[in-house]
């Protein structure tokens, strides 16, 4: 399986963060997505776990919603 960097990513100031506490500090009300980036620092899956003061999902089940989406996409590219 790759290696994947996780981080997070404040939509509303397009930042991206180390950790859930800084990426809160980047604005009033932030909208965060926990991602994860290939070699190149490029996003390959996403999921939001903190909208406007509230959190909608943990970093955990965020953390495996991504690995299933990436499992599932690996193997539809490799049955085709």
């Amino acid at each position: 399986m790759n290696e994947y960097l996780r981080a997070y990513w404040e939509e509303k100031t397009s930042t991206l963060c180390k950790t859930l506490k800084v990426a809160k500090k980047a604005h009033k009300f932030p909208y965060i997505y926990r991602v994860w980036l290939n070699s190149k620092l490029e996003i390959i899956g996403q999921e939001p776990v903190w909208c406007y003061g509230i959190s909608v999902c943990t970093i955990k089940r965020a953390d495996s919603i991504i690995a299933d989406r990436l499992t599932a996409k690996s193997h539809e590219g490799g049955e085709q």
